[in-house]
């Protein structure tokens, strides 16, 4: 057979492949580096969520025990910063526990640094997330009449919280209140 010279394409396959190879497994690394940080983020976010509910429960007059409560709580969910004691997880850079301008809101901040597996062979060895959250303390709402009565007692001489209901059947009269349900209509126009 006659041999062709000068062919420079020689081995181009397999160079290709060996760059692509590289390329899906760089890409198939940091998706497991992404779903690593997905992953702690969502933790931490628990965590500030459920360490500001629990300190919103003492606002506003005890805002001391809010903090303490919403720190340990943070520190229950794993990610503890050791400044209520026990020990400190190495990834967690701080908790930050602080009143707001609304006496009744609590803000919640976390900071942790998370080791990658495999964007360390670019020089990224870790990576840092931050996640807050606000609880508030929700003030009760009055529920009904601050009095055990409806309507006012003429014979006690109250009339002065003037609640009124109406209770009409067929036998009471139009003038009453109301014109549907009521039968006695004492005028000449029937409606």
């Amino acid at each position: 057979g006659a041999r062709r010279e000068g062919n420079t394409e020689r081995g181009f396959v397999l160079v290709w492949i060996a760059l692509m190879l590289f390329m899906l497994l760089a890409t198939a690394g940091f998706a497991v580096d992404l779903g690593n940080w997905w992953l702690q983020s969502t933790r931490l976010q628990g965590a500030v969520d459920a360490g500001a509910h629990a300190g919103a429960v003492f606002l506003p007059s005890n805002l001391p025990q809010g903090k303490l409560n919403a720190r340990a709580e943070v520190a229950r969910n794993g990610f503890n910063d050791g400044i209520l004691g026990g020990s400190a997880d190495t990834k967690v850079k701080s908790v930050v526990v602080e009143g707001m301008p609304n006496p009744y809101q609590l803000h919640v901040t976390s900071t942790i640094e998370v080791d990658n597996y495999f964007l360390t062979l670019i020089g990224m060895d870790t990576q840092v997330i931050t996640r807050d959250a606000v609880g508030e303390f929700e003030v009760p709402i009055a529920m009904g009449s601050p009095e055990n009565k409806i309507g006012d007692d003429p014979e006690t001489g109250d009339v002065s919280s003037q609640f009124w209901i109406n209770i009409a059947g067929p036998n009471a009269t139009k003038v009453s209140g109301d014109r549907y349900a009521t039968k006695n209509c004492h005028s000449s126009n029937p409606t």
